[in-house]
């Protein structure tokens, strides 16, 4: 299993660890420039998106393991269901969890198609 840590997973991990490497410095240099920088209701206004993409993430595992296969056309079925799932998911769960900005989304949307 270590083996596998070092293959796409792993760059995937290292991905993900370098962007919030970069989201926790970016966060100190504007708290020191700006002065009183607000974390804890940034922090509030995160909890939502966060929670809603673990949750988008094992939807995502538990569809995409389940169809397709790790190479040729599989592989194609596979990313197509994990995104579909992914998306669905995480968009609903932000209208549950009442995030303002998809609403705000939704109601672009309904505008803009006339409804």
């Amino acid at each position: 299993i270590l083996v596998r840590w070092w293959d796409v997973a792993g760059l995937g991990l290292a991905f993900g660890l370098a962007y919030l490497a970069s989201a926790v410095w970016a966060v100190r240099v504007l708290a020191r420039r700006v002065g009183e920088f607000p974390l804890r209701p940034l922090a509030r206004r995160l909890a939502a998106p966060v929670a809603a993409s673990v949750v988008m993430a094992e939807a995502v595992w538990l569809a995409s393991r389940s169809v397709g296969s790790d190479e040729g056309a599989g592989a194609f079925v596979r990313v197509g269901v994990g995104t579909v799932v992914g998306v669905v998911v995480y968009g609903v769960l932000l209208w549950v969890l009442r995030v303002p900005e998809i609403r705000r989304l939704v109601a672009a949307l309904q505008r803009r198609s006339g409804g």
